[in-house]
Formats: structure tokens, sequence, C-alpha cells
């Protein structure tokens, strides 16, 4: 009876080493991905997203509750063992013929996926930042920037030292897409430039050309 205890706890090792040193590539973990993304998608869109190595990696154990961030290998090297989690990161390009204001669509989402016997994921990607007329395959019916701009005119866009420009921006959070029109603000006053520099921001739905929010900004190069 005893040796049969000692050759169950042998086998019992042996089983728990082989699983411990189970590595993983590259081509296994986007596999997992893929799926995920086909899943989320359709068959055209999934098309329209790369894996981005560059900002993705994974992680390895090194000890309890200590992890070793390390970057992506090539497709067909292993990963490193004691794999733990992986983030992997995708970009969607999407050519959008059927609206001339926004004739690409453009985002980036990520996934996290662990190890528990097989590859599971453990966070799925956030696409919230496909707008809803995409999603939809419908076109967008959206006024044109120089619309946006005269209507920003009209509700009294303050003078600047700049023309004023929009851009397009979805919210996801109200699925609807408005035009941002800035224009930096000139302030005679500030003779030697030791004031803040600011913009006027008029915030317009992009489909029914309605003016949501006018309000004075710090200067933002950054908000495209």
């Amino acid at each position: 009876m005893r040796k049969v205890f000692v050759l169950v706890i042998m086998a019992l090792v042996m089983c728990s080493s082989r699983v411990n040193a189970q590595r993983y590539t590259l081509q296994d973990i986007l596999a997992v991905t893929d799926r995920t993304l086909k899943e989320k998608t359709d068959a055209h869109m999934v098309k329209c997203f790369s894996y981005n190595k560059a900002q993705s990696f994974y992680q390895i154990k090194k000890g309890e509750g200590k992890f070793k961030f390390k970057k992506m290998p090539k497709d067909n090297k292993r990963l490193k063992r004691k794999f733990y989690a992986a983030h992997i990161v995708y970009d969607m390009l999407m050519p959008y013929g059927d609206c001339k204001p926004w004739d690409t669509i453009k985002g980036r989402c990520a996934m996290d996926i662990k190890s528990d016997s097989v590859l599971l994921v453990d966070k799925e990607p956030d696409l919230r930042f496909i707008p809803n007329f995409v999603s939809s395959y419908a076109p967008c019916n959206f006024i044109s920037a120089e619309k946006a701009i005269q209507l920003a005119l009209n509700d009294g866009l303050k003078s600047g030292i700049t023309p004023p420009y929009a851009f397009l921006k979805y919210q996801p959070e109200r699925k609807r897409t408005v035009w941002v029109v800035l224009r930096t603000i000139w302030n005679s006053e500030n003779f030697n430039n030791d004031k803040e520099v600011q913009d006027d921001m008029v915030i317009i739905d992009a489909a029914n050309a309605w003016v949501l929010q006018h309000k004075v900004i710090p200067f933002a190069p950054h908000v495209q």
C-alpha cells in the first residue's frame, strides 16, 4: 500500500512539472486573441485589426507574488517558462467609404490572457471606440467641417490668433459623434506672453447640427 502511495505522489509531481514546463509561443497567444476579436466583430471588420508587438508584453512568475515583464517574442519563438499572463494590443485601421467626413476609423484595444492549464481571456477588448454607425455599416449623414465651423462662428466663437479648425470625436457613453471646433484666443493684454494661452471650444452634434457646448479651455494641442 505504501509503495502505491509513493508511486501516486511521484506521478502527481511529474504531472505538475510538465504543466509548469509548458511553454507557449506567440502564435498560441494570438490564436486566442484573434478568436475573441472575431467573436466581438465580424468577418470584414476583424481584418482591420493588426497586432501591435511594440505595445504588447507578457509576465513570468519570479516567486511568491513577484512577476517580471518580458517583451513578446517572434512568431515561432517560445515564451519563457513560468508564463503567467500576457497583455496583447491591437490597432484598428478601417476605411469607411460611407462617411465622407470620417472616411477612416482608427482605434486601439487590448486583451489580457492568463494561463490556467489552458490559455484564457482574462480581460476582453474594449471596442466602444467603434462608432455605432460603423458597427451597423450605415451612412453617417454628418454635417461638414465647414458647416460646423460656421455654426461655431454663429454661436460667438471668439477672435483668435489661428483660424478655427474642426475634428470629429466619438462619445461612446452617449453613442454620439460630435464636431469639436477650436480656435486659439487672441489676448490683446498679453504683451509679455506670461498669461495662460486659451482656446475657445464649441462642441456640435455632428448628425443634428446642434450646439451642445461652448466654453473656454486651456490651450489643447493634444485634444485630438
